[in-house]
């Protein structure tokens, strides 16, 4: 009885197998329907091989379960029972129970119904064709034989015989498919379990390494900050080699690290794409020169073509498109020991104003098995062979974030010759110009390529600037003073509105996000209470995610800046708002060979310290002096923005910090400090989310990187 009952236990645990459970209601239930014929056998006062048929019958399917729960072996015992019971024992039971006038027609089609549901493939061909082949060979012999079937005495023994056939079958296969639906629900529970279970142990993985690749970044950045120190100032041979293979060790753990952490962040579904506007022939030329470099240390031969058609101006995350060559490319150099590498960029047009990039690096290297070719794209997992070297995880990111882009990634490669990998991510075009259609109208329309304009002057023009940044406001200054452009300043909404009451300017550059009264608050009172206001009114604004500009025009601004504020963007600002009576144009000379060495040779040093010194002076046209005079202004307010930052975060004044963290992301990107102004965008991120605690996780992080941009620009200075 305790067997029994641990065998009905099992039925109800969710870890037994599906199929083991229904051999369990199989054995349960022709325990009871032999024992149950057994009695209506005896009521009926039937033939005695009745009788004992039945009573056989109910105790083979106990020995059978009784076994199979021990073996937990279903197959065979089921094979066994369909042999000795459906076949044999059913047909006993027809030859001496009445033939098809009786209840083994049912029997039979219970029989044929449960040999589907216990056994699959040719197993079950061969068990279903043999059971019809008996049930119908029967049938056929009881009607051409009659003679050798034992019929049932009279036609009221024949009803109640079908009777109960049916009522037992139909119970028998009712109750056995309830069951089975039972158990397919607690069973589907119970994955359903198992999966959340999975979901919660990725997502406290993906949690975890985020948190490891921030806390890992701080020691790498002050090792690499000491080693950069070793090379500059040692003279010994022998410590600059250390020195050197030290500083490639930890930028290869650096890439590795925000490797794992973008990895971290596609699988929180937390990695965001950010599309703007940018020139694939830059993007080309950026991406071409890291792999030459690369190809050249392993003596390869490094081959770039660009499609000369294909539109200039595109639209998409160019830094996860740049992220997504750069792997390629190092990948190819990885695994190619001679010959060379080819990297290729050409388009297919899809329709007005949308095309497919396709991006493609082949190389003559070791190739992949091509049983390896899905293993490739996995995370931490590499394939076997024995120039494998590394995490394992470049072309995981590659997949991820071409499939977050909506492309696709295909692969073709043959051992020992080679491999090619082609990616086509689906992007808009935008018409020549900076940003926006609107600067190539603008262009047209005054016969003036503001990218070859070197000086532009506007005496006589009266600009207000408002902002409560002391920073953006003193660059904003110096700017529009070197165009010979009177300025005033103002600190807050409510100081613009008061200069307002006896002041007229020909253009207002006023700050979107402001404490107390935001840039949109102070634009509607100033229209609600001048109505024949019409001075062109810009937005400064750190956002340049896509529907911005959309935004502030329909808040009312006549234009809008991105912060840090670019040279040419400026220039077209001045150009399409203020009068042209006065302007004074200056067509742009290159660069002389004496000032591009200097250029190069800081460039070089102050990477190292996290500023990329080509991007700053890009913003300013290559202006050093105007260069310089923000990164004066950097390094005046480094203190003073560090203590902000710090009270401020021991306060949990956390509207503040945002402000101040919001500020920090705009003074980054002014002096090329990209590490830091990417910083500066999570802390802001985690900031909007209210996630407090990764805040406070990334607040060391945050202060070493400034430091080191400050260290950078300090250095830059003194000299």
């Amino acid at each position: 009885m305790m067997k029994f009952l641990k065998i009905i236990k099992s039925l109800i645990n969710g870890k037994t197998d599906f199929r083991l459970k229904i051999f369990y209601i199989l054995a349960m239930v022709g325990i009871g329907l032999s024992f149950l014929m057994t009695i209506f056998s005896i009521i009926a006062d039937a033939q005695e091989t009745q009788i004992i048929l039945n009573m056989s019958a109910g105790i083979f399917a106990i020995i059978l379960l009784a076994i199979t729960y021990k073996t937990k072996k279903y197959k065979m015992s089921y094979i066994l029972v369909c042999i000795i019971v459906f076949m044999i024992g059913f047909g006993a039971f027809f030859i001496s129970g009445g033939g098809y006038y009786s209840s083994m027609p049912s029997f039979f089609i219970f029989a044929v119904v449960f040999t589907m549901f216990m056994i699959d493939g040719v197993a079950m061909l061969l068990c279903v064709s043999a059971e019809l082949g008996i049930y119908i060979g029967l049938c056929i012999f009881a009607y051409l034989h009659p003679e050798y079937i034992i019929w049932i005495g009279d036609e009221k023994e024949i009803v109640i015989d079908i009777i109960i056939g049916v009522l037992i079958t139909s119970l028998a296969l009712g109750l056995s498919i309830s069951l089975q639906l039972y158990a397919y629900k607690e069973q589907q529970k119970l994955l359903e379990k198992t999966r959340q279970e999975a979901v919660q142990a990725n997502l406290a993985k993906s949690a975890f390494l985020a948190n490891m690749s921030h806390e890992i970044r701080t020691p790498i950045y002050v090792m690499l900050g000491m080693t950069e120190m070793m090379l500059l100032r040692s003279k010994e041979a022998y410590i600059i080699d250390y020195a050197k293979k030290s500083k490639k060790a930890g930028n290869v753990l650096l890439t590795l690290v925000d490797d794992i952490l973008d990895i971290s962040k596609i699988e929180n579904e937390k990695l965001d794409i950010v599309c703007v506007a940018y020139n694939i022939e830059d993007l080309f030329q950026e991406t071409t020169i890291i792999g030459k470099e690369l190809a050249k240390k392993k003596g390869l031969i490094f081959q770039a073509e660009l499609e000369e058609t294909i539109p200039k101006v595109l639209v998409g995350d160019v830094t996860r498109i740049r992220q997504i060559i750069i792997n390629l490319i190092n990948n190819a150099v990885k695994y190619t020991n001679e010959g060379k590498v080819v990297y290729q960029v050409n388009y297919h047009k899809h329709e007005e104003g949308r095309i497919e990039l396709i991006i493609s690096v082949s190389d003559t290297g070791v190739g992949i098995h091509e049983k390896d070719m899905e293993k490739i794209f996995s995370n931490f997992v590499q394939i076997n062979t024995v120039e494998n070297k590394g995490a394992g995880i470049g072309l995981a990111i590659v997949k991820k974030l071409t499939e977050l882009m909506n492309g696709e990634i295909t692969v073709k490669s043959q051992l020992g010759e080679g491999s090619r990998f082609c990616i086509k991510i689906p992007l808009e075009t935008r018409i020549d110009g900076e940003k926006h259609v609107e600067q190539r109208e603008l262009q047209n329309k005054e016969s003036v390529e503001i990218s070859e304009i070197e000086n532009i002057a506007i005496p006589g023009a009266k600009i207000l600037v408002v902002d409560d940044n002391n920073d953006n406001l003193m660059v904003t200054k110096e700017l529009l003073n070197y165009m010979e452009i009177q300025v005033e300043l103002a600190h807050s909404g409510l100081e613009c509105i008061e200069k307002l009451i006896d002041n007229t300017y020909d253009m207002i550059f006023m700050d979107y996000m402001m404490p107390d009264m935001n840039g949109e608050e102070t634009l509607q009172y100033i229209k609600n209470r001048h109505k024949d206001f019409t001075t062109p009114v810009i937005a400064f604004t750190a956002d340049v995610i896509s529907g911005v500009r959309e935004k502030l025009l329909a808040a009312g601004f006549s234009d809008y800046m991105a912060k840090p504020i670019q040279m040419t963007r400026l220039k077209h600002i001045l150009l399409e708002h203020l009068s042209k009576e006065q302007l004074v144009t200056e067509t742009r000379s290159e660069m002389r060979e004496e000032e591009q060495l200097k250029v190069k040779e800081w460039q070089e040093k102050l990477i190292v310290y996290g500023v990329d010194l080509n991007m700053g002076l890009k913003l300013y046209q290559h202006d050093r002096r105007l260069y310089c005079k923000c990164a004066e202004l950097f390094v005046e307010y480094y203190y003073e923005n560090i203590k902000n930052l710090t009270d401020h975060l021991e306060n949990e004044d956390w509207d503040k910090l945002y402000y101040e963290v919001h500020t920090l992301k705009s003074r980054a990107k002014s002096v090329g400090a990209t590490m830091l102004a990417e910083d500066a965008v999570r802390m802001e991120q985690a900031l909007k989310g209210k996630d407090y605690s990764l805040v406070s996780a990334m607040k060391e992080l945050a202060y070493l990187e400034y430091k080191r941009v400050y260290q950078g620009l300090t250095l830059l200075l003194a000299k």
